[in-house]
């Protein structure tokens, strides 16, 4: 596995154990390719965490057989979510890995990131 594909990799790890998806929000990102075929990837704009549970807000589940709904465990949807202090932590965490140059939590399931690296 390359190097970018382990970045990746750790960068989405907390997302999915959290059962969040994410998109970018505005956002600028360039590559350049070089005639070595290295490349720089660069990444400045806002990343959005979208939680499962809000995703299927709204949506009608069919009940099923026997005419029970069945019931979400509130617990366990609590747990699943990162706190704000979590949050913030994940940005310092993603900050100090190679290629991030900032890596700030705004608030509202928002964090900016100014993201450059060459890969050859």
């Amino acid at each position: 596995m390359t190097r970018l594909a382990r970045l990746i990799a750790v960068a989405v790890m907390p997302f999915l154990l959290t059962a969040c998806l994410f998109q970018p929000g505005k956002f600028t990102a360039t590559l350049d390719i070089d005639a070595d075929r290295s490349f720089i990837f660069a990444y400045l704009g806002e990343i959005h965490a979208i939680e499962m549970d809000k995703m299927t807000e709204g949506l009608t589940s069919e009940v099923p057989a026997g005419g029970a709904k069945p019931k979400q465990d509130d617990a366990a949807a609590k747990s699943s979510k990162m706190t704000e202090a979590q949050k913030a932590a994940l940005a310092e965490t993603l900050a100090k890995e190679a290629g991030f140059r900032k890596v700030e939590y705004r608030g509202d399931d928002v964090w900016f990131v100014d993201y450059r690296r060459r890969a050859s």
